[in-house]
């Protein structure tokens, strides 16, 4: 999850406003008794709340999916397993593709050669975007990017005596 000085909001909405709707909300909170006895009020904590929602967000993936209805895609997310286990790098060894029909399969393509054993990446962000922009979004996922293209380009602003924090044109 997010690191302890982070806040997770929900649509506007706090964990712990979150987990106090959850108590009171019925037949949820019968059942969830039921099924899980004393368990249910540790499940129903603002903490445990902040840390699934946390979870949540850092390992949702976006996608659109093309031309659902009337020619739209559709905007879809969801948490999957594989994906949840990828690192983000900026030069990504794989992509998501989504079926052109539905959306309902999801497959990982390949973007450069690989051998057995290599490490399949993602990119959280658009790699086409500046390595400024790249940082900033990524920072809502709680890390500075370390890829080796990061590094590479910052070593090149630093060559360059390029502000980090400001984008130059010559």
């Amino acid at each position: 999850g997010p690191p302890g000085d982070a806040q997770v909001l929900l649509h506007g909405t706090t964990p712990a406003e979150v987990a106090q709707e959850l108590r009171v909300s019925e037949p949820f909170q019968s059942k969830l008794r039921k099924a899980l006895g004393v368990e249910a009020d540790a499940l129903l904590s603002e903490e445990t709340i902040a840390q699934l929602a946390g979870k949540l967000v850092l390992n949702a993936a976006s996608f659109s999916v093309p031309e659902v209805r009337q020619g739209l895609p559709l905007q879809s997310a969801g948490v999957y397993v594989l994906l949840s286990t990828m690192n983000h790098s900026c030069a990504p060894s794989v992509r998501l593709d989504t079926s052109a029909d539905s959306g309902a399969e999801v497959s990982l393509i390949t973007t450069m050669p690989l051998e057995v054993g290599d490490r399949l990446t993602l990119a959280y962000v658009t790699p086409d975007w500046p390595l400024e922009e790249r940082q900033q979004q990524l920072s809502h996922w709680f890390f500075k990017c370390r890829c080796p293209r990061c590094e590479a380009e910052g070593c090149v602003r630093q060559a360059l005596g390029l502000d980090s924090t400001k984008s130059k044109v010559a």
